[in-house]
């Protein structure tokens, strides 16, 4: 008598979405994902939104929903993603914005295709988006990004992982990256058709500094975050 054989179904990519109060541009997202036919999971972390955008999200067929209980800020809504993702076993993690405009497929599947292939390496890749109202793309500070499966482990178990104190993921991903030779040019993903919705209206070189320094992206930022890499150096 022969037993049952089971098989394991293959890891598929996980896209994970940080929203707040995105209930106009959420569903929009979604669909976007969807209608490029890629095989791929998707959870939205719903940030301690006040309006539909949980509700919404949930009306989409495939799509997992976490609610946190109140507004912690990107950083601390994409690690949450991050672990609930990984319980799945995926293949690899992407991040995308709550409000894009245009999702390619083209262009998602190279972000999912670089961090497959790199299955074992620590690797980040970052895609160029143009956002409404802006005359150039963003580059270094775009959520659009995908993760090797090595390096969303090591990122989830780091101690430097509360480190953005809630705000400034994009920053301290870059930071942590580059410290330890871990990102370059080449892990770039430039001139795609990601779109998005501007974040913000234009403000003047003062005033984004000003910003910055408020939220400690300033010079002493990726000293303070190297010297931390190097005091945990089996867990960086």
């Amino acid at each position: 008598m022969s037993l049952p054989i089971s098989i394991e179904p293959l890891p598929i990519p996980t896209i994970v979405i940080c929203a707040h109060n995105e209930q106009d541009y959420i569903g929009r997202t979604i669909g976007l994902i969807q209608e490029t036919g890629l095989n791929v999971h998707i959870i939205v972390v719903n940030d301690g939104s006040t309006d539909r955008t949980s509700e919404i999200a949930k009306t989409k067929t495939n799509v997992e929903v976490i609610d946190l209980p109140r507004n912690v800020g990107k950083a601390n809504a994409f690690f949450a993603g991050l672990r609930f993702a990984l319980k799945n076993k995926p293949s690899c993690i992407v991040t995308l914005d709550a409000d894009m405009l245009t999702v390619p497929k083209n262009d998602l599947n190279e972000l999912i295709r670089r961090a497959e292939t790199s299955s074992k390496q620590v690797k980040m890749f970052v895609a160029s988006i143009h956002e409404r109202g802006n005359q150039f793309p963003t580059r270094d500070w775009s959520g659009i990004r995908s993760f090797s499966i090595v390096a969303a482990y090591k990122l989830l178990t780091s101690p430097l992982k509360k480190f953005p104190k809630g705000y400034g993921l994009e920053q301290f991903l870059n930071s942590w990256f580059r410290i330890q030779n871990l990102f370059t040019y080449k892990d770039r993903l430039e001139n795609t058709g990601f779109q998005a919705r501007a974040p913000c209206a234009k403000i003047d070189v003062k005033t984004q500094e000003k910003h910055m320094n408020r939220l400690g992206f300033n010079s002493k930022y990726e000293t303070e975050l190297f010297k931390r890499v190097f005091r945990y150096p089996r867990r960086i």
